[in-house]
């Protein structure tokens, strides 16, 4: 039965009718399908199917969180980083990251190298950002070739950063050619 509901809400989809898309994943959701809570959670946010409403969208993104849902805590830290609440977003992230998802390691790093934090550590930030390089984070990848432009590193580390920049963009534009935007080449 779900699988018939996924076939029919992503047709849905394809067609650009997102009301009628909405109300499929509602229904895998209340059965407890924890995909379909984060995907009901970012079209509640985006107000796509439905006015955008970003309490809704917390709620789905925490249920889904609770039922151990990497992407619906991931999505919880970065709403709270859309508020400016960093502090709080720390915990969210730090959750998804446990299971190595890759954007919440990246925010693991930005909110110390950005200095989002009370008591930044941009040491340890570095760490989940490369971490979340490795995990083939697009996006921790170009902020470490920003870093290392910035001089962080030395000469040594501006050449390596210009040398990696066209490697990366390629790797990323042939994983959204080949997979689609993923955790991967989001952030």
């Amino acid at each position: 039965m779900t699988a018939n509901l996924y076939r029919e809400a992503k047709n849905l989809l394809n067609q650009n009718r997102f009301a009628e898309a909405l109300s499929v994943y509602e229904k895998l959701a209340g059965l407890g399908d924890v995909k379909s809570q984060v995907f009901v959670g970012r079209m509640t946010y985006k107000g796509l199917g439905a006015p955008k409403d970003v309490e809704k969208a917390f709620a789905w993104f925490q249920k889904a969180a609770s039922l151990g849902s990497s992407a619906g805590a991931f999505f919880c830290g970065r709403m709270l980083v859309t508020q400016g609440r960093y502090v709080e977003s720390e915990a969210w992230f730090s959750t998804a990251a446990r299971e190595d998802y890759s954007a919440a390691v990246l925010w693991m790093g930005l909110l110390r190298t950005r200095r989002l934090l009370e008591n930044p550590d941009f040491e340890t930030g570095l760490a989940y950002v490369q971490r979340a390089a490795r995990l083939g984070n697009f996006l921790a990848k170009r902020e470490l070739i920003q870093i290392m432009l910035s001089g962080r590193f030395g000469f040594l580390g501006i050449l390596r950063g210009i040398a990696l920049f066209p490697i990366t963009l390629v790797c990323a534009l042939i994983e959204v050619r080949f997979n689609g935007i993923s955790h991967k080449v989001q952030g």
